[in-house]
């Protein structure tokens, strides 16, 4: 009897494992890369697009003023009338389309005007994430000291 009290015999027996009860990870984890890019994106577009936005806004400002100089210095009959007017309409408003984008992405360009550095260091940042996020799921284990574990057997 005493042989059996003290038994090394370390085989696992075949009675299942019940599942470990875990948190769920935090929900900012799996969207970090995810939000990271995006705001990155938002940062490339607005130092793309600037220019081309400034450049639109005064193509506008340029027909709007073709557009009244023909309706200042033109004769024209209610058809042709209605027609600049709906031209100058949709000009007008694309112009303001143009305004609001750049009043509303102002502070971030001039943010990234003051922070050069931080594009650069962000996309480092993302590149490493990824990086991480991928050896998460090329993890191995290989066992210590049980070599009777499924684990132990996929390995061998």
């Amino acid at each position: 009897m005493a042989d059996e009290i003290h038994s090394t015999d370390t085989r696992i027996s075949d009675t299942p494992i019940p599942p470990v009860s875990l948190s769920p990870p935090p929900p900012t984890t799996p969207n970090a890369i995810s939000t990271t890019k995006n705001f990155l994106e938002t940062l490339n577009t607005v130092e793309q697009d600037w220019a081309n936005w400034i450049t639109d806004i005064q193509q506008c400002e340029s027909e709007t003023q073709d557009l009244l100089h023909e309706i200042e210095l033109t004769k024209f009959d209610v058809q042709r009338g209605y027609k600049l007017a709906k031209q100058l309409q949709e000009i007008r408003q694309r112009r303001r389309e143009l305004k609001d984008t750049v009043e509303l992405l102002r502070n971030i360009k001039d943010f990234l005007d003051c922070n050069k550095q931080l594009k650069i260091n962000l996309y480092k940042t993302l590149v490493s994430m990824e990086h991480i996020e991928e050896n998460h799921g090329q993890r191995v284990y290989t066992p210590r000291v049980r070599t009777d574990i499924t684990l132990a057997e996929k390995l061998g």
